[in-house]
């Protein structure tokens, strides 16, 4: 008999629980990257709608200001091979940026006391 598990994922806090500033932090640091024009509030209001869920799913399943550095990261690592990409992407890569490219807290106080 074969049983296969499927793993699950341990939230952090309840979706309720993420605050509006910091979905806008994700959704706004991503147009800011895209070089999207956001000076349209009718734009604003249907895009926003659109990145909302991803945005919510990326803050459960990081800390606050690893977001932001998932977000910063990939869009350097899309733009540097020449393709397009979502924050739906950035979260498929977040197992490879966690285990290759974030620094970990202990390396970020070292850095912090020898300045």
């Amino acid at each position: 008999m074969n049983i296969q598990v499927t793993p699950t994922v341990k939230l952090r806090y309840k979706p309720s629980e993420v605050s509006k500033e910091r979905l806008t932090k994700i959704i706004s640091t991503y147009f800011r990257l895209m070089q999207w024009d956001n000076s349209d509030p009718a734009f604003i209001s249907i895009i926003y709608k659109r990145f909302a869920k991803p945005a919510k799913e990326l803050a459960l399943l990081t800390k606050e200001g690893e977001d932001i550095e998932l977000i910063h990261w990939a869009s350097e690592y899309f733009n540097k091979k020449g393709l397009s990409w979502t924050i739906e992407t950035a979260i498929k890569y977040l197992p490879e940026f966690k285990s290759k490219y974030k620094k970990s807290d202990k390396v970020k106080e070292l850095e912090a006391r020898l300045k």
